[in-house]
């Protein structure tokens, strides 16, 4: 038994340097230059075709800096049976698990043009390669203008509520795609002038629209 721990333990740790610029960092498992190298990193089992892999390293100063708990981008689309709309968050990721941030997105809202910025958290259940996480998004929309004729003097406004379960997918490092189901609030306050066909003089409208949507989506970390 103390001959198996040691010869666990034993094994040397190295850095894989794969052909798409990403690093691996960990014990060598096996390393069979015709075929396949396996590397344990951080708990997870990573196999790469030799093919794939640049050079194999003892040292790297580089990898320590970006391999910390720090900065990640996000690209991502969510639908509703409304529509969707695009968006782009930066974050930093804490504690191994958990991320924080700030996002703009752009969509469509009746047939309006209308921006979200909020602030974006995201706890995930383990720090693996695939594992399920909540989030929960907040924040305001606008919309710059409006596409309607009959509407002058246009502004809208509103509070942005999101949460919701997804799952992670971790390709390579930070690279992977999150899946996200969960329920949306925006709520809108609308403040206009129109006329109808039976005066001439201006109407002021003001109203307040709460809609509740379930949504999905999928973003990519990069």
């Amino acid at each position: 038994m103390t001959i198996f721990i040691c010869s666990a333990f034993a094994q040397q740790k190295k850095f894989v340097h794969l052909k798409n610029g990403s690093i691996i960092y960990g014990a060598i498992l096996e390393e069979h230059p015709d075929s396949i190298v396996k590397i344990l990193s951080n708990k997870n089992l990573w196999v790469f075709k030799m093919q794939e892999v640049e050079k194999i390293t003892v040292k790297n100063e580089h990898y320590y800096l970006a391999d910390k708990e720090g900065g990640r981008a996000y690209l991502g689309l969510m639908t509703t049976l409304d529509g969707i709309d695009a968006s782009f968050a930066l974050g930093y990721r804490f504690k191994k698990r958990y991320t924080a941030g700030l996002g703009v997105g752009l969509g469509m809202l009746d047939d309006d043009i209308y921006i979200p910025i909020y602030t974006m958290f995201q706890a995930d259940f383990d720090n693996q390669k695939k594992t399920p996480f909540i989030y929960l998004n907040t924040g305001y929309s606008f919309v710059p203008t409006s596409s309607s004729w009959w509407r002058e003097d246009y502004k809208a406004y509103g509070f942005l509520f999101q949460a919701g379960l997804g799952y992670k997918i971790r390709f390579v490092r930070f690279n992977g795609i999150n899946l996200k189901l969960g329920y949306r609030m925006q709520a809108l306050y609308e403040s206009y002038t129109t006329t109808n066909w039976q005066s001439t003089n201006p109407i002021k409208i003001n109203k307040k629209t709460y809609m509740h949507r379930m949504e999905f989506g999928i973003n990519f970390t990069i």
